[in-house]
């Protein structure tokens, strides 16, 4: 069995037909069909029922089974490739401090500890840090919060996480997470912190005071430490959640009128350096299984 032997058959589940997936391959149709007979062979089993005429291919109940395995072989060996292709690579990626912090630390840990061989740099910016860096190829790559139109680079939204209330834990706030509604927050009160301009839109529906509530700050771990005041209050992304809900001091709450999940948008080079093509889309690829993994919402790919 090889990745050829295991591409064949692949391009015949989407292909159902022989000659179809023989011009696909750019092969002979008998090269193809041996090449099928040749992995049932070693198999053991028949990976599509024998249909008589030109009707199209139907897997059997271990076609169905093997898909699912060859799908994950291909892609490991897809991944390799571009890894064998990437050795040596430096890889500079941008973000803002929430995702940096929250969202991405994990996957850092993961990614660089499994590719010893590229070596990275992590960049902790504002958006338009991040945009200047990635438009001077200083960053290959960089995931942001406020887009704006920029000539040589490609934005596009990546991924959406829901917002949630935080404030200085009180002492019937157990169990499950409480909800409150955004018509008990006082928004004088608010310790602002930035959330896009979607949130901006949602919190002028409810209230005329200033965008900039109580004090406006940079980072939710300054937002936390002022939250110790009683009545104070911060939004905050359901990223930071983890690590949020194991502090003592914290209570975290449910809006019953939530306002729009927030929205990270991914950038990167129109025209990225030919020698780093490979280990960007290695990383990228890594990157959206994990966001995937973690919950959020991805909006692209």
């Amino acid at each position: 069995m090889n990745t050829q032997t295991i591409q064949i058959f692949v391009t015949l589940t989407k292909t159902k037909n022989i000659s179809q997936a023989a011009r696909v391959l750019f092969m002979a149709q008998s090269t193809v069909s041996t090449q099928l007979k040749s992995l049932e062979d070693e198999l053991g089993f028949r990976l599509f029922e024998r249909q008589k005429g030109n009707s199209p291919l139907v897997l059997t109940e271990q076609g169905q089974y093997f898909l699912s395995n060859a799908t994950k072989m291909l892609e490991l060996y897809h991944d390799s490739m571009i890894l064998k292709e990437a050795e040596q690579c430096t890889l500079s990626f941008a973000s803002v401090d929430t995702l940096n912090v929250y969202a991405f630390a994990p996957f850092y840990s993961h990614f660089f500890r499994t590719h010893r061989n590229i070596h990275t740099q992590i960049h902790t910016l504002n958006s338009n840090e991040v945009m200047d860096m990635v438009e001077a190829m200083v960053a290959d790559y960089g995931v942001i919060l406020s887009p704006e139109s920029r000539d040589h680079v490609i934005i596009e939204p990546y991924f959406e996480e829901k917002l949630y209330i935080a404030m200085k834990k009180k002492p019937l706030t157990q169990g499950d997470m409480p909800t409150i509604s955004p018509s008990d927050l006082d928004f004088d009160r608010e310790i602002c912190c930035w959330m896009g301009t979607s949130y901006l839109s949602w919190r002028r529906a409810w209230t005329n005071s200033s965008p900039y509530g109580y004090m406006r700050v940079w980072t939710i771990p300054l937002m936390l430490q002022l939250l110790e005041q009683e009545g104070l209050w911060g939004t905050v992304p359901e990223c930071a959640l983890p690590e949020l809900m194991r502090n003592e001091n914290i209570s975290i709450y449910c809006l019953t009128d939530p306002p729009p999940q927030r929205i990270a948008y991914k950038v990167k080079p129109k025209r990225p350096k030919s020698g780093k093509k490979k280990m960007l889309e290695l990383f990228e690829n890594e990157m959206d299984r994990y966001i995937k993994r973690r919950g959020f919402t991805l909006l692209s790919r």
